[in-house]
């Protein structure tokens, strides 16, 4: 059983590896998580997107998965019913890549608010998206899931911005 982390600090990392993976870093009170996961059965960044975007929705809870080979990555998103605001985050099988469990894999689950969490897989995605704009060569740009992240953007915007 995972370990509940309360949360102070919370920062996210999203990178294309351009050869299928993609490496995702979670930063919890400075501790970073990894998770590599594969693009073999899915997009990664399109499962997270629209899993967030239900949550920005008003959905109380969802589950996002991502693959790895072998194994997978199982992430679930809760709403705290006395801090509506605020969410439990649990993910599976990540990697501490500092600390005492450098190297071992363990779940976390820690809490924050949708806000920030939802501010950080924004701008993740806006930093993707603007630099596969950049890569001179079309034929090897890694496709963007840009239906998704429309459908996220507007709904952050219709819940923080409006």
């Amino acid at each position: 059983m995972a370990e509940f982390v309360t949360c102070n600090k919370v920062d996210l990392l999203y990178v294309l590896n351009g050869s299928g993976w993609s490496t995702c870093i979670v930063f919890v009170d400075k501790v970073p998580y990894e998770l590599m996961p594969t693009h073999i059965f899915g997009d990664p960044l399109d499962a997270l997107l629209d899993g967030f975007t239900q949550m920005l929705g008003g959905a109380d809870s969802n589950n996002i998965l991502w693959h790895d080979e072998p194994g997978r990555f199982e992430w679930h998103i809760e709403r705290l019913p006395e801090q509506h605001n605020l969410v439990a985050i649990s993910i599976s099988n990540c990697t501490p890549l500092a600390g005492p469990e450098f190297g071992t894999t363990r779940d976390i689950i820690f809490h924050t608010t949708l806000e920030v969490f939802a501010t950080l897989i924004l701008y993740q995605a806006r930093k993707i998206r603007d630099l596969i704009k950049l890569e001179r060569d079309p034929k090897s740009r890694h496709p963007f899931p840009h239906g998704e992240f429309d459908t996220f953007e507007r709904a952050f915007k219709g819940k923080y911005q409006g």
